[in-house]
């Protein structure tokens, strides 16, 4: 049977990334986070969520939401993963693919385009050379729906393996957000508040990266569910210096 879900891409793999030559994150990232997917579930009132993750690495973010019922679809640059058959790669291949998002390229489900509610890049812009960031949003315009929203973070310091730098466009956070605005992207405060820092890379930020929420259209995003005491209460236990540590004295002790 044929796959109701494809590709179609002008470069299979992101051959002239450092990325793809010496792979890091594709060799060993398989991030998640379930308090993440818990609010964004919230946020869409338990409705199903169509999410193109780019840069997905491992795949382990694209599973969880399709084993909770919603429709992802992942992409990576490098095939180190899918050689390997690492991770979700094994389990979920149909949901996987490898392709080079500098470039023209198309998801496609049953022949028909498909248009995500959803769009995420953990960490994945900075290793876009600042020529092809363009190309890059316009294809994330192109698949995403008028009212949709593009969750991510953006790391400002370097990566080096092998004295090579594979963060190859470190810049502040003010200067992303003009980028985007140039593009008809605007950000999305109130949205970026309601996540709380809590992202696929886990709570909080560090030092040298951030989160941004943008959309072409904030104003016709998906209206932010009112909180509780009890629940703010928590969110913000979990932002904590000393929450940190306690987890990991607990795992320390397993």
């Amino acid at each position: 049977m044929a796959n109701r879900i494809i590709v179609k891409c002008t470069a299979s793999v992101a051959v002239d990334s450092q990325d793809h030559k010496t792979p890091l994150g594709a060799r060993r990232d398989n991030s998640t986070n379930p308090l993440f997917n818990g609010k964004l579930y919230n946020l869409y009132a338990d409705n199903e969520i169509k999410v193109l993750d780019l840069g997905c690495s491992g795949g382990a973010f694209v599973k969880e939401l399709i084993d909770d019922g919603h429709v992802a679809v992942g992409i990576e640059g490098s095939d180190y993963s899918k050689k390997m058959r690492r991770a979700a790669w094994r389990d979920i291949p149909e949901y996987l693919f490898t392709c080079d998002i500098t470039k023209p390229f198309t998801v496609y489900d049953k022949g028909k385009q498909m248009k995500f509610d959803v769009v995420t890049s953990w960490e994945l812009m900075e290793h876009i050379k600042e020529i092809d960031i363009p190309k890059v949003i316009r294809n994330v315009e192109r698949h995403l729906k008028p009212n949709g929203m593009w969750i991510m973070s953006i790391a400002n310091g370097p990566s080096v393996i092998n004295g090579i730098d594979l963060h190859v466009t470190k810049k502040p956070k003010e200067w992303w957000k003009e980028m985007f605005l140039k593009y008809g992207f605007k950000p999305s405060d109130a949205h970026l508040r309601y996540f709380n820092k809590q992202f696929i890379r886990g709570t909080g930020e560090r030092p040298e990266s951030f989160h941004l929420v943008v959309s072409k259209n904030p104003d016709k995003l998906p209206r932010i569910p009112k909180r509780g005491g009890r629940d703010k209460v928590w969110e913000w236990w979990l932002t904590t210096t000393a929450q940190r540590r306690l987890k990991k004295i607990i795992i320390g002790m397993n």
